[in-house]
């Protein structure tokens, strides 16, 4: 039986054997982009429902009224209000939408590497049946 065939056959199944850890590692990646991601959309709604808090209290003729009522108010929706929507859109937002884009494109990593890993077996197979003719 020709020694190449036998070496062939051992880089076709560390081929395998290492694809297989690159798929089982970014199966892990996304199970933690996962977790983080609900964690994150918790507190994304959290962070919604708390949107209320950032305007209280109400002011009115019975709290707090006058010129600096309204500089407090004035400044409270143009800068505490507005942050906090901010914070909401363009940070929390954009952070859950890295992590769906990383998602995306680990599982597409993933079907590559599973492809590679159905082509590697083929070939593997293939190696198999020569090395059993050869002994026949």
């Amino acid at each position: 039986m020709p020694i190449s065939i036998l070496s062939q056959i051992s880089s076709v199944e560390s081929s395998i054997y290492t694809l297989t850890n690159q798929i089982s590692d970014k199966k892990r990646d996304v199970e933690k982009l996962k977790t983080t991601l609900r964690s994150l959309e918790s507190y994304f709604e959290l962070f919604v429902h708390s949107q209320k808090i950032v305007s209280e209290p109400e002011l009115t003729n019975r709290t707090w009224h006058g010129e600096l009522a309204t500089e407090f108010s004035q400044f409270r929706y143009d800068e505490i209000v507005r942050s906090y929507s901010a914070i909401r859109m363009k940070q929390l937002h954009s952070h859950m939408e890295a992590i769906e884009n990383k998602i995306r494109e680990l599982n597409n990593q993933m079907n590559h590497l599973e492809n590679s890993v159905r082509s590697k077996r083929f070939i593997l197979d293939r190696l198999q049946k020569e090395r059993r003719e050869a002994y026949f």
